[in-house]
């Protein structure tokens, strides 16, 4: 852990519109070298007067997003009994907030774990080390100086109306008979602000009719595994789907609708395959065309972050 101080704007920081850039210097590295890495690099800057911010840096080969929320929530949830209750010594954690550690309830009958391990000892690529054994990480291009980091916050309001118009241009989808034939496709909240700002992010950089765009989402593997891993299982536990669209069909009226039901047949397709299913077909890079635009949505507005976190003054996760 670091601790610092800072002289930097903090409202400029805050702001909605920033260069990206400037957040930088607010996240440590993680330690990495041949044969040690760390597991977690946080970092506590202080604004004299203004307030401070936690950045914090995951080694994603043995930590995912869920896992760092429960650490956060658990040290919110410590430091609070400290403070506010006056207490010498934290009490227990509670059963949502204890940490599970066992590797050996997870199943994997078709070897995926060996199959991968000779994947990524078999991976060459430019600036890479060639100790196979070395446990740094594949070298980053450095961030482009023209992005910004920006914040758009959509209401309930915004949501609805987003959903009475998709669900409007998707009964323009097909044929009468077709469309009664057919389930109601679950518009969820995610589904809806992917397919909303995908389409905008695209057409806004420009996008060509012949233009195919991978669309890739993360789902976490811990209730769909067999048996199901708890929810406050500690690890990387997630794997990546995707589904492939036309330039074409972005750029009509009907594009978000379009996208949504794209996406939300791929999510509800997950519930009757295993996660497994595919595995050795996902591998990284295997599957990158130069010619496919890929985009991922990262993240999710339900890890908690705001939890005990907000009893205790206030999480920024930013």
């Amino acid at each position: 852990m670091k601790v610092a101080e800072s002289s930097a704007d903090f409202d400029h920081l805050c702001s909605e519109v920033h260069d990206a850039i400037e957040s930088h210097p607010y996240v440590s590295n993680v330690s990495i070298s041949d044969t040690i890495a760390s597991t977690l690099a946080i970092q506590i800057t202080l604004f004299p007067n203004k307030g401070f911010c936690i950045g914090h840096t995951i080694n994603h080969a043995v930590l995912d997003g869920l896992s760092l929320s429960f650490f956060m929530n658990a040290w919110a949830r410590i430091c609070r009994q400290l403070v506010d209750e006056k207490m010498e010594t934290p009490s227990l954690l509670p059963e949502e907030l204890t940490p599970f550690f066992n590797r050996t309830v997870v199943q994997d009958p078709e070897g995926l774990d060996m199959w991968y391990l000779n994947f990524w000892l078999g991976v060459k690529l430019p600036g890479s080390d060639d100790n196979t054994r070395s446990l740094k990480p594949f070298p980053f291009p450095e961030t482009p100086p023209n992005l910004v980091r920006t914040t758009f916050e959509l209401s309930r309001e915004d949501i609805q109306q987003l959903r009475e118009m998709v669900k409007s241009q998707l009964d323009n989808f097909g044929s009468k008979e077709e469309t009664n034939q057919t389930k109601p496709i679950f518009l969820s909240t995610y589904v809806l602000v992917y397919a909303y700002t995908l389409v905008c992010m695209l057409q806004a950089k420009g996008l060509n009719s012949n233009d195919k765009i991978k669309m890739l989402i993360t789902v976490d593997c811990r209730p769909r595994l067999n048996p199901p891993l708890p929810k406050n299982y500690i690890g990387n536990c997630v794997s990546s789907f995707d589904v492939v669209v036309e330039g074409e069909d972005l750029m009509k009226e009907n594009g978000v609708a379009y996208v949504a039901k794209r996406l939300a047949e791929m999510i509800k397709g997950l519930e009757n395959r295993s996660v497994f299913e595919g595995a050795k077909e996902r591998l990284p890079y295997n599957d990158w065309e130069p010619d496919i635009r890929q985009v991922r949505a990262s993240g999710t507005n339900r890890f908690g972050m705001y939890g005990e976190a907000k009893q205790c003054g206030g999480y920024d996760h930013r």
